[in-house]
């Protein structure tokens, strides 16, 4: 058997970060943070106890790797929108409210798992800094498609869309019947989008 190549380590090395991630989010939204020992945590992701401290300093450190875990999602949603054709800044905002749906459509057992955690983790006051950033980016980008779009107060309408979506994947969450696609067709209403545009 030959050794493990760079790339077949890193793979591990985010394999086990990911189990250790997922099973802390389940267990700090059922049992709460302080609730949720390092031992429960191993044991929910199938990995040692001395393995999360290989990767974590401690579950404050867990904390902040789920933060990082979905402001990545939130980018990876921002990138999707960016990559989609647009020539126009309608078209801009239409990517940006389909890959929004199609996002909340794939992770909703993630949505559920994350809403009872974000009420917790405000306590922690990185949590506040590293989101705070995050959020005025994206409402940057959403501001920059109004501006272009004419309205006339641009940013409190990236405010308004935004809270529309937090709003709509605390609804996926705590609602397991929300038909999502009544509030996708909405939005194309409200913004003058047509749906094959």
């Amino acid at each position: 058997m030959s050794p493990r190549t760079k790339e077949q380590i890193a793979g591990i090395r985010s394999e086990s970060i990911n189990k250790i991630l997922v099973a802390a989010m389940e267990l700090f939204a059922t049992n709460g943070f302080p609730g949720t020992s390092v031992n429960a945590i191993a044991k929910k992701a199938g990995v040692s106890k001395g393995l999360i401290y290989n990767y974590f300093e401690s579950k404050e450190d867990i904390v902040k790797g789920l933060i990082t875990m979905m402001l990545q999602m939130a980018d990876d949603i921002m990138d999707k929108a960016a990559a989609e054709k647009a020539v126009t800044p309608k078209q801009e905002l239409k990517n940006l409210i389909d890959v929004f749906f199609d996002s909340i459509e794939q992770q909703m057992e993630m949505m559920r798992w994350i809403l009872p955690l974000a009420f917790q983790i405000s306590k922690f006051s990185f949590v506040n800094e590293m989101v705070k950033g995050k959020i005025e980016s994206t409402i940057g980008i959403m501001q920059n498609i109004f501006e272009r779009l004419g309205y006339d107060d641009p940013e409190q309408e990236a405010w308004f869309l935004g809270a529309i979506m937090d709003g709509l994947g605390m609804d996926v969450a705590i609602l397991p019947d929300y038909e999502i696609d009544k509030m996708h067709k909405y939005l194309y209403k409200k913004y003058n989008i047509i749906e094959n545009e």
